[in-house]
């Protein structure tokens, strides 16, 4: 991808985790094992892909993604952090929180038994006027081997309760998002973002227009079908009693400017989320967890 960076050096892993400034000046780490491969940003702690040995890609990258600092990036797993969505009170503030694209750094690296390798990285408190959410910690774990899990992790050291909203906001990579079948929602409530309202989901979720939706009360299990690459990808998540499945449509893809052509038919959003009803009041002293286990046939 680029150069090798000497900045966490003492961290690499010869021959299996190395650190590369890469597009737009970024700083990346690489991850290749006998099990897989992934390539993070430390910009947003972002999965940029992943790929067991042996199997097709998992997640989706947009063709148009831009690489720059400050940056949001189009495809892989943003981590949406404090908050998902709009900030509750505040108009000006990054919509998906302050995560995705600020600078994390990592702090462990460890070859695992089974051949996997972990890396976790944290977000640096922010220098200058004081915010809400200077008084929570968060990391994230990272581990790639035959699956990829993430795990990510709250503490509020603050005095006051933190309404904490939060978002794995995975894009799956698909052969064509209209033959496409997202499982284990049925009979589940979600919230229609597109059309409003509030329906009870009935068999599995199909795509062929603009879809945008927060599931209440889902199953911590579920999958995407995929007939045309003739695979199941399945989600195992934990911390988290919603989810939202995302994709804009062609017209809304235009607008966002960054899908590439046609971009919005090769993806899928299914989303491990603290959204809605499902937000945590995390109080003083308190930590959460949100996790998701990604696993997937040849």
């Amino acid at each position: 991808m680029g150069s090798s960076t000497s900045v966490y050096e003492d961290l690499a892993l010869p021959g299996e985790l190395s650190f590369v400034r890469g597009h737009g000046g970024l700083d990346f780490v690489e991850i290749e094992n006998e099990l897989g491969r992934s390539s993070i940003a430390l910009q947003g702690a972002h999965v940029m892909g992943f790929q067991a040995c042996g199997k097709q890609p998992l997640l989706w990258l947009s063709k148009a993604v831009r690489y720059a600092p400050g940056k949001s990036i189009r495809g892989g797993i943003p981590v949406c952090w404090p908050w998902f969505g709009p900030h509750p009170t505040e108009p000006n503030a990054p919509a998906h929180g302050v995560a995705r694209t600020a600078r994390w750094a990592p702090v462990e690296t460890l070859s695992l038994p089974d051949g996997g390798t972990r890396l976790v990285l944290t977000l640096p408190r922010p220098a200058g006027r004081p915010t809400p959410t200077d008084a929570l910690d968060v990391r994230l774990t990272i581990e790639v081997g035959q699956d990829l899990t993430l795990e990510l992790e709250t503490f509020n050291r603050g005095e006051e309760a933190y309404r904490l909203t939060q978002a794995l906001h995975s894009y799956f990579l698909v052969g064509d998002v209209r033959q496409v079948e997202v499982r284990g929602f049925d009979q589940c409530t979600y919230i229609d973002k597109v059309n409003g309202g509030a329906l009870v989901q009935t068999g599995p979720v199909t795509i062929s227009s603009e879809v945008d939706r927060i599931y209440i009360g889902c199953p911590d299990e579920y999958s995407i079908f995929d007939p045309l690459l003739d695979r199941t990808i399945s989600i195992s998540s934990k911390g988290s009693n919603s989810a939202v499945i995302w994709n804009p449509w062609e017209e809304k893809a235009e607008r966002l400017g960054d899908m590439g052509e046609s971009g919005h038919l090769n993806m899928v959003c299914v989303e491990s989320t603290n959204a809605a009803s499902d937000g945590i009041d995390l109080s003083q002293g308190a930590r959460h967890c949100l996790s998701a286990r990604y696993s997937y046939t040849a």
